[in-house]
């Protein structure tokens, strides 16, 4: 509650003019200076944050006001992505205030500075008789389970019509699985993380042909409300609470769009009216997001605590999977703009799966029969790529269907993370990558604009900028991604799926990635004259340059600029960085030119290799040899993308098909 403030109001003074604001800043300025000796400067004003001041919003002073910054030539001030040196991306606009539009070719874009809502994390749906799921959670870095934390014996003998107090005695008898419930909300939010319950449906008795009825709506919500309130008694109340499993479906228990407002409302208030209001009220949970406006649309907004629902691409094809989910994500988030314009409420994926009958024109196994498709690698790409198109898309929590296998349901009891004996699959894996690189308290940045082939979205927090990448298709995909805003990132590293070894490109160029002996410098003038190459090592004396890789080096190509020959330079290569041998090149390719490119590749490397060198020799020519490009092809699972940040804002990726990238930035 903000305090109350009560004045006497009188003719309120003028507004002063422009040129008053500009003298008042000037003389606070010249004050703040004092009678020191300070030389005036110019100072510019910078309305729009960017680093950047327009040339027209000139104040001289010693110091500068508050909102001037000490360089000019922002070409649009109510921008803070426009300004010199800004990323120039294809949206006709030209950022980079250079009187040019749309040259840096970025094939992607994301912004660091421009978080569209917090990432909550990902989580699981488990089963209160399974005791593998901890382990799963603890694997993925979950921060959520979904559950269902009850089972009735009995339940046509619910107490229609009845109190609060007649659902509190029904269930003592009739809940077979109230100890189990507690045990799995205490063991989770022990673990830090939180619950969201889950009513499976309402006892038949109550519905017509799968249809809960209108007239059996309070009926439902306070049996739903006596559930959660005996777990609360016990300790475990959880955060969450969806109402009803798909509702959308008759496969549990059916609620037309306005008799499920009615039960949201209705459970609300039972929730309330029990003292139960920290509980929040998930919704509506439908089995095809798609589907999701013909429900919101009746629904109070003020009933929920968060939005939800599930993302399964087995609507209606075989092999367009991918296709599905982008637009019923887009579809849930439009519903959700629609009933939550501010986004109050957290959005969260409670279902995630994949049923997709064919992969690239090759069947998988049938919609809902049993298979293997999730003990396949495309699977857990499905997963991860689901994540980052929902993320990207206004979700902040994402629950793959299911921890752990359990054997309750024929194949639907198969689409664990780990099988039933505890096995990883290759999704748990995959998400494992994925939860141990996002920092926590991470806001979501989506890309500027969608991908049709590659899956992608951002999370920052402070100095950490991590991008998410997935390729389901069937070949491979390289990306030029543009980081727009005004800070400078660095490559930290990254991580990948794919099963193929890798490749770093000029690493030289982004001024990281290697230690120097001696007096070694990076040439960035001329880079006309070689190829564009922005990254190229000179030395006056008997310099060494050391790179050190986190994984074993395969082969290694050199380009060299030199004046006349390749002479004035060895290469060595250790496993540990302490033993050294040198390494002959097994190819080479000059050329006649007096001061030209030259190739060398070396392909026959210790086994171990984990470091390589090059050790300038004492020459009569200081810029012979100069190291332009350095290609190093490394182990599976090293990094792979070009590193063009300090000079571009650039970076080039290639995600091979049927795999992921996790690329971590600094700054």
């Amino acid at each position: 509650m903000w305090p109350l403030l009560l004045a006497c109001v009188t003719d309120p003074p003028e507004k002063p003019t422009t040129d008053a604001v500009l003298d008042s800043a000037l003389d606070s300025a010249l004050d703040s200076a004092g009678d020191s000796d300070c030389p005036p400067q110019d100072w510019f004003e910078d309305q729009d944050q960017d680093g950047w001041g327009a040339a027209e919003g000139l104040i001289t002073a010693c110091a500068p006001p508050s909102g001037y910054v000490g360089r000019s030539g922002d070409c649009d001030d109510g921008a803070a992505s426009v300004f010199p040196g800004a990323l120039d991306v294809s949206d006709g606009v030209d950022q980079d205030c250079d009187g040019s539009i749309d040259e840096s070719g970025a094939e992607l874009v994301f912004d660091p500075g421009a978080g569209t809502h917090p990432w909550l994390g990902l989580g699981a749906h488990v089963w209160i008789w399974d005791d593998l799921w901890p382990t799963v959670l603890t694997a993925i870095h979950g921060t959520f389970i979904r559950t269902s934390l009850y089972s009735l014996a009995g339940p046509d003998t619910a107490p229609a019509g009845g109190s609060d107090a007649d659902f509190d005695a029904w269930l003592l008898i009739h809940d077979t699985a109230h100890d189990e419930a507690v045990m799995t909300v205490a063991t989770a939010q022990a673990a830090g993380l939180s619950v969201i319950a889950l009513v499976w449906e309402a006892p038949p008795a109550w519905e017509t042909a799968g249809a809960l009825r209108a007239e059996h709506v309070t009926d439902q919500a306070r049996l739903t409300a006596a559930i959660l309130a005996r777990l609360a008694e016990a300790g475990a109340a959880p955060e969450f609470v969806e109402l009803l499993n798909e509702p959308d479906g008759d496969w549990n228990s059916y609620a037309s769009p306005s008799v499920y407002a009615s039960l949201l409302r209705e459970t609300r208030a039972a929730l309330d009216a029990r003292g139960l209001t920290h509980i929040q009220i998930l919704g509506p949970g439908l089995a095809f997001a798609q589907s999701t406006e013909d429900w919101t649309a009746h629904i109070d907004p003020a009933d929920l605590g968060g939005l939800s629902t599930h993302l399964w691409d087995d609507a209606y094809g075989a092999g367009d999977g991918v296709e599905l989910v982008i637009d019923a994500a887009a579809r849930f988030a439009s519903a959700s703009d629609r009933l939550d314009p501010s986004r109050r409420l957290p959005r969260i994926i409670t279902e995630i799966g994949s049923k997709d009958t064919a992969l690239h024109g090759v069947p998988t196994n049938g919609a809902d029969t049993c298979g293997d498709f999730p003990d396949a690698t495309e699977y857990a790409v499905r997963l991860f790529a689901y994540t980052l198109i929902t993320a990207a898309e206004g979700a902040g929590a994402v629950l793959p269907w299911q921890a752990a296998d359990l054997n309750w349901g024929g194949c639907w009891g198969t689409w664990g993370l780990v099988d039933m004996n505890g096995v990883p699959r290759p999704a748990l894996e995959t998400l494992a990558q994925l939860g141990a690189a996002l920092p926590e308290g991470a806001a979501v940045v989506p890309p500027r604009w969608q991908d049709p082939e590659l899956a992608a979205a951002g999370f920052v927090r402070g100095d950490r900028f991590v991008l998410a990448l997935a390729n389901p298709t069937a070949a491979d995909v390289t990306r030029t991604i543009g980081i727009a805003g005004s800070s400078a990132w660095r490559l930290n590293g990254e991580t990948s799926t794919t099963t193929d070894a890798l490749l770093i490109r000029d690493a030289l160029d982004s001024g990281a990635g290697f230690s120097v002996d001696g007096s070694v410098w990076i040439d960035t003038a001329n880079t006309a004259y070689f190829d564009g190459d922005a990254g190229r090592l000179a030395a006056n004396d008997d310099a060494v340059v050391t790179w050190t890789f986190d994984a074993e080096v395969r082969q290694i190509s050199a380009q060299l600029w030199v004046w006349s020959g390749v002479g004035g330079a060895v290469w060595e290569a250790s496993v540990d960085g302490l033993s050294w041998s040198p390494i002959t090149p097994v190819a080479y390719t000059p050329t006649s030119a007096t001061w030209a490119q030259h190739t060398l590749r070396f392909e026959t490397l210790p086994a171990g290799t984990r470091a390589v060198r090059m050790a300038f020799e004492s020459r009569s020519v200081a810029w012979t040899p100069q190291l332009g490009q350095l290609d190093v092809t490394l182990a599976p699972g090293a990094p792979s993308t070009e590193d063009l940040l300090s000079a571009e804002r650039l970076l080039v990726v290639t995600v091979p098909a049927e795999s992921t990238r996790v690329i971590e930035l600094g700054r």
